[in-house]
């Protein structure tokens, strides 16, 4: 008989005040007839745009590579161009590659409310058995490599590639939702510790945030629901 795997999903909840320009790739800026679009659009829909959903901030800027200050200088302008359209509060985050993560977008606590879930064993499926990624297996101790390897199993051709777009979905920078360049990008923060991370987000804060307190506006941190580092990637929560 085959053992049947328990598992938690974490659940992520939803704020319809908040928003964010998804199309505009992370090393552009947000400009104001882009931002009064937004705004129009969701006034049509009967929301009032009041927050910034993650503002992203680029992998450079995270890394600390010789590119960060241009980056730096280009959220600024975003963030000139948001005070100037009245909008006052930004959520940013500094988790690297990923935020928000999940593995399943349709998931619901019940049937009125459907939520994107984490489930880590999928997860561990995803990046043992379809991303592939050196040395994954060894970021992952013998229950989680059992159950991985128990649920990879039960899942169809199409379903790995349902569980890969989802994950996928969930990368900040739009323009690499593919495993090879996923793969590329964990390369490059190889030579990121978590002090690092740390460092980088500190740098990027004494630049930024003086800034947007003389605009008159509130930078919120926000944290990724899913705790410690995923596929080897330097984490602030350790």
């Amino acid at each position: 008989m085959e053992q049947t795997v328990e598992r938690e999903l974490y659940f992520e909840n939803k704020d319809l005040s908040a928003a964010s320009l998804e199309h505009i790739s992370v090393s552009e800026v947000w400009l104001p007839e882009e931002i009064e679009v937004k705004r129009k659009s969701l006034l049509y829909e009967g929301r009032e745009w009041t927050v910034v959903d993650n503002l992203i901030i680029h992998d450079d800027i995270k890394i600390g590579s010789l590119k960060a200050l241009n980056y730096i200088s280009s959220y600024k302008q975003t963030l000139s161009n948001l005070a100037i359209a009245g909008i006052k509060e930004v959520q940013y985050n500094f988790t690297p590659v990923f935020f928000k993560l999940s593995t399943h977008l349709d998931c619901s606590i019940s049937d009125e409310y459907p939520l994107p879930a984490f489930d880590p064993i999928a997860f561990a499926v995803f990046d043992i058995y379809i991303l592939k990624r050196d040395g994954a297996e060894m970021c992952y101790n013998d229950y989680q490599r059992h159950s991985a390897s128990l649920f990879n199993r039960r899942l169809s051709f199409i379903e790995k590639k349902q569980l890969e777009v989802n994950i996928l979905q969930c990368i900040q920078d739009k323009r690499l939702l593919s495993r090879n360049k996923l793969l590329t990008l964990i390369d490059k923060y190889k030579v990121v510790t978590n002090q690092d991370l740390k460092r980088n987000l500190e740098i990027f804060q004494l630049a930024v945030l003086p800034f947007a307190t003389q605009l008159g506006i509130t930078m919120k941190l926000e944290k990724d629901w899913i705790k410690g580092s995923v596929l080897g990637l330097p984490t602030l929560q350790y």
